[in-house]
């Protein structure tokens, strides 16, 4: 038994490493359909406004994993709006898609100053024109 107990702490571990690193992007839109933010593992980040074109984020001002971090005590499980603990909540929806290309959908509610945080981070850094003529800008 003795010896069994770390064998079953290694499997665990690798478990808990895996689950974290698998995650490819989040996708979080707040209000629902309103502004959207897409963080990938590798650094980069869009901000989108509606519908338009996306805008660029400067890379590895947003962490995957910080992000997912940040989010775990505030999703809900993506349920219809009769179904939602407040159905008068404003709503937004969280998307996590895995490396096997995988996606999970979740629900934040309520969440009007944590978005601002996060959104005001990626409009202050948003990739101007003349900054593509300035590479070291972006390191």
């Amino acid at each position: 038994m003795k010896n069994f107990l770390p064998l079953v702490f290694l499997i665990f571990s690798i478990f808990i490493t895996g689950c974290a690193s698998s995650i490819e992007s989040i996708s979080m839109s707040y209000p629902s359909g309103l502004d959207r933010i897409l963080v990938k593992s590798n650094g980069e980040a869009f901000l989108f406004f509606g519908v338009l074109m996306p805008e660029r984020i400067k890379k590895d001002i947003f962490n995957v994993e910080e992000l997912r971090v940040s989010l775990k005590g505030r999703l809900f499980k993506n349920l219809p709006t009769e179904r939602w603990p407040d159905p008068n909540a404003i709503a937004g929806m969280v998307t996590f898609r895995y490396l096997d290309k995988t996606e999970k959908d979740f629900l934040i509610f309520n969440e009007e100053k944590f978005a601002e945080v996060i959104f005001k981070k990626a409009k202050e850094n948003i990739i101007k024109e003349e900054d593509f003529f300035n590479r070291e800008k972006l390191k």
